[in-house]
């Protein structure tokens, strides 16, 4: 019992349980359609503005050919971008271009890149553009390097000189002159375009034109620190001693100018390529970057007494047909001792060694000894014409001109050694020809006239005695006189009388030896009556018979 009240007792302290049931709040199916709407409409906004690229700001000059939707961009001819509003700026001054960009383009873009419009373009440079004849103008894009990214462009109003992805190297040239030379004018090495001119401007406080050029890459390599460049630009005419020099590098050349370079002979392998922005000096052309070559130069000085027309500054100084230097100046001599002589023209001339002897380069005093002997030799400085077109002059120095005997040697002095001079051609053949007139003139023609008037006077009397008449005459009365001694000797007259009778016939009139002396009187009385006229001629014109009738006109 005890047991059963102790199981009562438990029964009685235990709690009694209770079930809760909680209803879950149904969705009806139809709301699964919107919400699935929503999600795909998140997701494709997401994808939507994960493939938009960014909006640039572009401003232009003008907004010639382009149209909203249709003109492109364009990176390395691939369409990365397109037009979608053009409205003016708010100035009025320019155009706003609104372009839509490729969002795998968006890196690209920084603060260095740079916009320009593509259209049909003809410069000095050449054509370009003639794409968009059919497609229509574009904008092109040269991304540039590396940087902040910006959405506002200042559009380029004409292509850059090069694009920054071009691989090659940048240099200066500094030139006296611009010339025909202009941005895009070609640069040739070995007669193959290689580079070409970016930029230009000038100096004034160098007084000179800065030229920025681009080499293009492998060719940038040939660029040495000993590299010289100069102009070919145009067409030119040289008259030289060898004839006619026509300079003409290329058609391209003749039309937008052109520039070409080389490195010395032996250094271009051995010789580092030059930095970018490497300052070079642009010789005129190629005989000046010869010229200029050469480091070193002695001067000399000539007198010459006759003209020099012809000579000029530059014109060469020539050994055995080497040229071995050049002329610098001239002007009339003002030396006081010389002044007593008569003025004289003072010739100063260069002689660069390095012309005489590139593999050892002699100095100013060895160069004196070995000009001394060869003026101890007789050599003489002489100007020759180069060309008989121009009439140049040249200076030459002629060894042996002067006779051995002749010990004139070298004028040495601080400032410069004086070259013994001798006569130019032309004025030795001046010389002559004056020479020969002065003997004509000193001829005695007055003289000679009147021996010439007297020796034709007794040929005038000779002529009267052997008139025909008169020898007929004699004829006769010597016939008559023979008759009559003959009459004293009977027999001998007989004889004689034959004889006589013979000689009669044989000098009679209608005999023939009578018609041929006959004959012979009158071309002896015409010869002499040329003779007659030809001694007036000499009496009125004596210098005819030394000049010709014709003179006297």
């Amino acid at each position: 019992m005890s047991q059963h009240n102790d199981d009562t007792q438990v029964s009685e302290e235990s709690p009694t349980k209770t079930a809760h049931v909680s209803s879950i709040p149904s969705v009806a199916p139809i709301w699964f359609v919107p919400i699935a709407a929503l999600l795909i409409a998140a997701w494709l906004a997401l994808k939507a503005w994960q493939e938009t690229g960014p909006t640039l700001n572009i401003v232009f000059e003008d907004a010639a050919g382009m149209a909203v939707g249709k003109t492109e961009v364009r990176y390395r001819e691939v369409v990365v971008g397109k037009v979608v509003d053009i409205k003016l700026a708010d100035d009025y001054e320019k155009v706003q271009v609104k372009v839509d960009m490729d969002p795998h383009i968006a890196s690209q873009i920084s603060k260095n890149s740079r916009f320009w419009v593509v259209s049909p373009r003809v410069s000095l440079a050449g054509v370009s553009g003639l794409n968009t004849l059919l497609s229509g103008v574009y904008i092109e894009m040269d991304p540039g390097d590396s940087g902040q990214f910006v959405d506002t462009f200042e559009g380029l109003s004409q292509a850059p000189a090069f694009r920054s992805y071009d691989k090659g190297t940048q240099y200066r040239l500094n030139a006296k002159k611009l010339g025909s030379l202009d941005v895009g004018s070609p640069i040739y090495h070995r007669d193959v375009k290689v580079g070409w001119v970016t930029s230009y401007q000038l100096i004034p406080e160098k007084q000179n034109v800065q030229l920025r050029i681009f080499i293009e890459h492998p060719y940038d390599a040939l660029v040495k620190d000993a590299s010289n460049f100069w102009n070919v630009s145009g067409f030119g005419l040289n008259f030289g001693a060898d004839g006619i020099e026509a300079k003409l590098a290329s058609v391209a050349s003749l039309v937008a100018g052109g520039l070409e370079f080389s490195s010395p002979p032996g250094f271009s392998q051995s010789l580092e390529q030059s930095q970018e922005n490497k300052e070079f000096y642009l010789f005129e052309d190629k005989k000046a970057v010869q010229n200029g070559s050469y480091s070193v130069a002695y001067p000399y000085l000539l007198r010459f007494n006759g003209s020099i027309r012809g000579l000029k500054v530059g014109a060469p100084v020539e050994f055995k047909g080497m040229q071995v230097g050049e002329v610098t100046s001239f002007s009339i001599d003002t030396d006081e001792e010389e002044k007593a002589q008569g003025a004289d023209i003072a010739v100063k001339i260069s002689i660069q060694p390095e012309r005489i002897n590139r593999q050892q380069l002699i100095s100013w005093e060895e160069l004196d000894e070995l000009l001394g002997n060869l003026v101890s030799n007789g050599m003489r400085a002489q100007l020759k014409t180069s060309s008989i077109i121009t009439g140049a002059l040249f200076v030459d120095l002629v060894p042996g001109l002067e006779d051995k005997q002749d010990k004139l040697g070298l004028i040495s002095s601080e400032i410069y050694s004086e070259i013994p001079t001798a006569e130019s051609q032309y004025q030795q053949l001046s010389n002559e020809v004056a020479s020969i007139i002065k003997q004509i003139s000193a001829f005695p023609f007055e003289s000679v006239g009147k021996n010439v008037d007297q020796g034709l006077a007794r040929v005038n009397t000779l002529i009267a005695q052997l008139q025909p008449e008169k020898i007929g005459k004699d004829t006769a009365e010597i016939i008559s006189n023979l008759k009559t001694a003959s009459q004293g000797l009977d027999q001998v007259v007989e004889d004689f009388d034959a004889t006589l009778k013979t000689v009669d016939r044989t000098i009679s009139s209608d005999s023939r030896v009578y018609n041929e002396m006959v004959r012979m009187m009158e071309e002896i009385a015409e010869a002499a009556d040329s003779f007659e006229k030809l001694t007036d001629e000499l009496n009125r014109h004596p210098n005819s018979l030394v000049v010709g009738r014709g003179a006297k006109e």
